[in-house]
């Protein structure tokens, strides 16, 4: 019973069944699994099968968003209960859009990814000022710092948040960047950690970058 509940939750998120995923969850906690196992034996294997058939070109961009938001929404069930379970984080993150740049669909799908693999992230928003990512990462004692930018006019700003945190993190918070205007040179150029194309990159490197 406990596999097909956990399997029903896997397919809900490979076949796009918005609407009954947090039914799923509910059901799957009622019958006493595990937030943090919902999470990675139902919707982290479900998302595993998006990303994989995302990259191998059998999918396209919206499935992928789409995935994301059934995650997001399942994960808005099961994380109240991740903090009594004390499930171990993989490490935490604070991720955000940098100063000037309103964009988000590219980062909440970053996040419910990084979230649904077992990282505790910091949600900052949109239009982060590079201050905010730097004083956020020392409150939540961060592992990494994730920022992204979508228009080229504002991957300039990424500069500002790397400088910082070199600065005053002194090499112990990682630096993830990405977003629509941000390339791998480029990233390496202004001295980022690390650098990824999208959400299913995103959760690899943060593994390495750990």
């Amino acid at each position: 019973m406990i596999e097909n509940i956990i399997q029903a939750i896997k397919e809900c998120v490979i076949t796009g069944e918005y609407d009954q995923i947090n039914h799923l969850c509910r059901e799957a906690l009622k019958q006493g699994i595990l937030a943090y196992e919902i999470i990675m034996k139902g919707i982290n294997e479900g998302m595993k099968v998006v990303g994989e058939e995302y990259e191998s070109g059998k999918r396209w961009l919206p499935d992928l968003i789409l995935a994301g938001e059934i995650m997001e929404k399942g994960m808005a069930v099961l994380e109240p209960k991740l903090a009594t379970e004390k499930a171990k984080s993989r490490g935490v993150i604070v991720a955000g859009s940098v100063a000037g740049d309103v964009h988000d669909i590219g980062k909440n799908l970053v996040i419910a990814m990084l979230r649904g693999t077992g990282f505790n992230v910091i949600d900052l928003g949109i239009n982060v000022a590079a201050e905010i990512f730097l004083e956020s990462a020392g409150e939540h004692r961060a592992n990494i710092v994730a920022a992204s930018a979508y228009l080229s006019t504002t991957a300039p700003e990424l500069r500002e948040v790397i400088q910082l945190v070199r600065n005053y993190a002194l090499g112990s918070v990682k630096v993830l960047v990405g977003g629509a205007a941000v390339t791998q040179k480029f990233a390496r150029d202004i001295g980022a950690d690390g650098w990824a194309p999208d959400a299913l990159q995103a959760v690899k490197v943060a593994d390495s970058l750990i």
